[in-house]
């Protein structure tokens, strides 16, 4: 289902994605895209927080985008700094169907199956047009409809076909995320339908190994430590 907005076509169920949910759709809103800045391509700054996120299947690091969701990133490195996330599994895999790409969960208690959050208040989703669902995005995984917290989800590699190029194309994607999805790849059918807060920047071996472990349910992924540092070159 597609809803147009100034002038792009986008979408609002999913666009005929080859995965299976784990995760939730959020609603869109109007946008300039002329104003559209690919943030997770840009130099990052000495001093700026990271996350080094440390698994029994190897080691992944992220960066965070605290102008474009200020409370998702919050809530991610106080929790983190609390141990939330240590000792916690990754809960959800998802392969295309032909055997490659795929995204994974992680985040929520392994007794209650829930998230938690740093906000005892409803918190919208923080939408940006200027971060995308490329590999290595890291997004929130609620509905539209529920508080912001702990869960979320980390895309992996995946090639973006020719005819879905040229479907965004046809439906008036801008120019410049067009062009980013054929170069580097992902999930183009996410885009603007939730918060992405960071993105991993190095260890994406990791991330692509987690993804195609196809043993998850008898060999469990864990996350044994979240650590919040400043990054340095």
């Amino acid at each position: 289902m597609l809803r147009e907005i100034y002038g792009v076509a986008v979408s609002v169920l999913g666009i005929a994605s080859s995965l299976s949910s784990c995760g939730a759709i959020q609603n869109l809103q109007p946008f300039d895209t002329s104003k559209i800045t690919m943030l997770q391509f840009q130099e990052m700054n000495v001093g700026e927080d990271i996350a080094v996120v440390n698994t029994t299947e190897g080691t992944f690091y992220i960066r965070f985008f605290p102008t474009e969701a200020p409370k998702a990133v919050d809530n991610f490195i106080q929790l983190s700094r609390q141990g939330y996330f240590d000792g916690t599994k990754i809960y959800c895999t998802e392969v295309d169907k032909d055997g490659t790409g795929g995204r994974f969960f992680g985040g929520q208690d392994n007794v209650t199956g829930e998230g938690e959050s740093i906000y005892n208040y409803d918190v919208k989703p923080e939408i940006s047009y200027n971060l995308g669902h490329f590999p290595g995005a890291v997004s929130l995984a609620v509905s539209s409809d529920e508080n912001i917290d702990s869960r979320f989800f980390v895309v992996g590699d995946n090639k973006v076909s020719p005819k879905q190029i040229n479907k965004l194309k046809k439906d008036n994607y801008p120019e410049n995320i067009v062009k980013k999805f054929e170069e580097v790849g992902g999930y183009p059918e996410y885009w603007l339908n939730s918060s992405i807060f960071g993105q991993v920047y190095e260890g994406m071996d990791t991330v692509n190994n987690i993804i195609q472990n196809k043993n998850l349910k008898n060999s469990e992924v864990t996350i044994t430590s979240v650590t919040i540092q400043k990054y340095t070159t």
